[in-house]
């Protein structure tokens, strides 16, 4: 049986996925629609997320043209590992890399 932290875990993997397929689909790299794509894309999954009552997130995303540059990043976050989930979610076309977490 599936425990809280891993439905709530999968539930937000399948919101992301949804919206970023919603936003993006379809779409090719352009670099003047970015902001507009990750407002959108936030803006959706936090919507959602709100649906669901799930009570405390954060949500950071990434898009990149595909094009065999390199990204570093970095990121730190304090949670409570007995109920708090961290779950990234990685979608792209030919064009396109997005990463949400």
């Amino acid at each position: 049986m599936m425990g809280d932290k891993d439905s709530e875990e999968s539930v937000y993997e399948v919101i992301v996925r949804n919206a970023i397929r919603e936003i993006l689909s379809g779409k090719k790299y352009d670099h003047d629609e970015l902001s507009r794509w990750i407002d959108d894309l936030i803006k959706k999954i936090l919507d959602r997320l709100a649906d669901f009552r799930i009570k405390k997130y954060i949500v950071h995303c990434n898009i990149q043209h595909k094009c065999g540059a390199g990204l570093n990043a970095a990121a730190s976050f304090q949670w409570d590992a007995e109920s708090d989930v961290c779950s990234t979610v990685r979608w792209e076309n030919e064009s396109i890399l997005c990463v949400v977490q």
